[in-house]
């Protein structure tokens, strides 16, 4: 029976110990990805009289931490990068948390103002070759100023904003039904479920702390006088 009772003990302890590890790492590694960026992006579309209309990308922080400031580029494998975006009113750097900056590309210009060379970009490699336009092989990044630093690499955004710009250029139409898209970053799957496991763990031992019980009235004057009169 005791040697029952030991093994008993000493389980528990392992138990808990390898759950007092894991958690600790949980803890650090769910730090660090909190500090890393962490985007939602949305795609619309735009008029505006005597500049024309075209597209939008709005970018807001979903993290913890602010974003330095940062330029969003189009890169594509053998097209090389393009930036036609500018900025849709004024930016805000540092970007902190729940704050949006938004950018735009104007695909059909106003009458008489000029626009980025999109389809020609589009139809062209970095040779200037003549090329089958090709829009499955886009990226769309979040490159942090005067850096090479990439904070986010999205291929099926880039896909989709290709199409629209590449559309728009050639019909020379905003005619494309624009249904929002988004984009939301996120922690790793693995790292997700590991907190997720130690916030059950947590609720689970402060479930099985007793309740404090109340003091009385006696305790709550501290054995002084009574000042009812």
């Amino acid at each position: 029976m005791t040697t029952g009772h030991s093994l008993l003990t000493v389980g528990t302890f392992v138990s808990a110990f390898i759950g007092a590890v894991v958690g600790v790492f949980v803890d650090r590694v769910w730090r660090r990805v909190e500090s890393t960026p962490l985007f939602e992006i949305s795609l619309g579309k735009f008029w505006a009289r005597g500049v024309g209309e075209g597209r939008t990308v709005h970018i807001t922080n979903v993290g913890t931490e602010p974003f330095p400031e940062y330029r969003i580029v189009l890169v594509h494998d053998s097209r090389g990068t393009m930036n036609p975006f500018e900025p849709e009113g004024d930016l805000v750097f540092p970007q902190y948390p729940h704050q949006t900056n938004s950018f735009r590309v104007v695909t059909v210009p106003a009458e008489g103002r000029p626009g980025p060379p999109l389809q020609k970009w589009f139809e062209t490699d970095r040779d200037g070759q003549q090329l089958a336009p090709d829009l499955l092989q886009f990226s769309l990044q979040v490159v942090l100023r005067n850096s090479e630093r990439v904070l986010l690499n999205d291929r099926g955004l880039g896909n989709t904003l290709a199409k629209m710009l590449y559309e728009d250029a050639v019909s020379r139409k905003v005619e494309q039904p624009i249904k929002e898209v988004s984009f939301r970053s996120q922690a790793p799957l693995c790292v997700r479920l590991c907190k997720r496991w130690q916030d059950y763990r947590l609720l689970r031992r402060l479930k099985k702390q007793p309740d404090a019980e109340p003091c009385s009235r006696h305790e709550k004057n501290d054995g002084g006088p009574d000042e009812r009169h």
